[in-house]
């Protein structure tokens, strides 16, 4: 039992001691990053054009066709109508797939360059089947609204879509909007969304999809390769917005991400001297292709001092804030105007990638700590049985 105490303190000793715990670092690439210092002048002209109201409106659109769960007519007209939106960016085209025989969908919007580069935002639009979170347990197996959890990270993509196709400027790297089915239906607190289903089964599909058949997705100069960083958004738009450093995310991509918003002020929702938590998403398959890659997640199981309604049916419009909205909108796009604006001709960063290697061992650790505290309270309720034995 003591090998086992001391075990479990050495691995909490990774979190708990060391702040910024990462699994490994990756060397980081700052070849050609912008890297501007807090407090230092900004140009915002461009990162200014983002509308807080219209990305507001848009989580009110699609809540207005109903829950979103995959494999449903509200699923399928919330996506048709979010397409005809993106149809003002060069393409957009929609990806047909199944999971255990239901019939999904996801959205793949381009505003192209003469680049073979590729820099992709995405966010998944289905809403949760099952509020397995909410204190009412006679609606927990009732689905949610998803206002924030879904809902938000579409709503400012749509709102960045419009203002990078409105500005007429040169850019270095092609946009993909990304819109993904199938992420919120896996099982927590001993229910699932649908039966049978892990989380991110969408993205895991789609992210071997491209790999298996590059013809269906890109360029002819292109292939999955060519993504040069995958920004995901998941509750963006929630009261109290404050980011999380996301452990399986490329490190130099999120302080590129967080020193941007810091830059602008935002200094609280993107603490730089964060803790960071490991959190599966929608990002991790890409993450395992050796995509660089950014979750911007909130602390969403912090009930106190986080967004209390995850996976509830508070989840509601009336706890959306249009100033988050507005804060990551602007964040992302000055992110772009910084790093992808091609007026100097300077080439577009390359970020660095944790390795598959680096994930697995962070899974790993995060797995036998598991093991590890499962094994004590076994132990602990075996002597407990002895002791009542005598």
């Amino acid at each position: 039992m003591k090998l086992v105490y001391f075990l479990i303190l050495l691995i909490l000793s990774n979190f708990v001691v060391n702040k910024n715990f990462y699994p490994i670092n990756s060397k980081l690439n700052t070849q050609n990053q912008t890297s501007i210092p807090i407090g230092a002048q900004v140009d915002t002209s461009f990162s200014d054009e983002f509308n807080k109201s219209k990305s507001y409106d848009y989580i009110k659109q699609q809540l207005n066709f109903g829950y979103r769960i995959p494999g449903s007519n509200e699923s399928r007209n919330c996506l048709k109508a979010i397409k005809e939106e993106m149809s003002i960016l060069n393409s957009t085209h929609i990806i047909n797939f199944s999971i255990s025989g239901v019939n999904c969908q996801h959205l793949i919007a381009k505003l192209e360059s003469n680049s073979s580069n590729i820099v992709i935002f995405a966010a998944h639009y289905d809403s949760r089947a099952v509020a397995e979170k909410d204190n009412n347990e006679s609606l927990q197996n009732l689905p949610i609204q998803g206002a924030n959890d879904g809902a938000s990270g579409v709503a400012v993509m749509m709102e960045m879509a419009r203002v990078l196709a409105t500005a007429q400027m040169k850019w270095n790297t092609d946009f993909w909007f990304l819109f993904i089915d199938a992420e919120d239906q896996g099982s927590s607190n001993g229910l699932s969304g649908i039966e049978g289903w892990n989380w991110c089964e969408g993205s895991e599909w789609l992210a071997e999809d491209m790999e298996t058949n590059p013809s269906s997705y890109f360029k002819p100069d292109q292939s999955i390769n060519s993504i040069q960083a995958f920004i995901l958004l998941d509750m963006v738009g929630g009261t109290n917005l404050k980011f999380i450093k996301e452990s399986h995310s490329s490190t130099d991509l999120l302080e590129n991400v967080f020193q941007v918003g810091n830059s602008l002020g935002y200094t609280s929702e993107f603490n730089l001297d964060g803790s960071r938590y490991s959190i599966i998403d929608d990002h991790v398959p890409f993450a395992k292709k050796g995509i660089p890659t950014v979750d911007l997640i909130i602390k969403f199981w912090d009930l106190d001092n986080g967004w209390p309604y995850h996976h509830t049916h508070q989840d509601n419009i009336e706890n959306i804030s249009p100033e988050s909205l507005d804060l990551t909108g602007k964040t992302l796009l000055q992110f772009v105007y910084q790093n992808y604006y091609s007026k100097s001709n300077k080439e577009a960063p390359q970020f660095s990638s944790n390795s598959s290697l680096e994930i697995l061992i962070y899974s790993l650790i995060a797995g036998s700590l598991v093991i590890i505290v499962g094994i004590s309270i076994y132990s602990k309720k075996k002597s407990m049985k002895r002791t009542n034995d005598f």
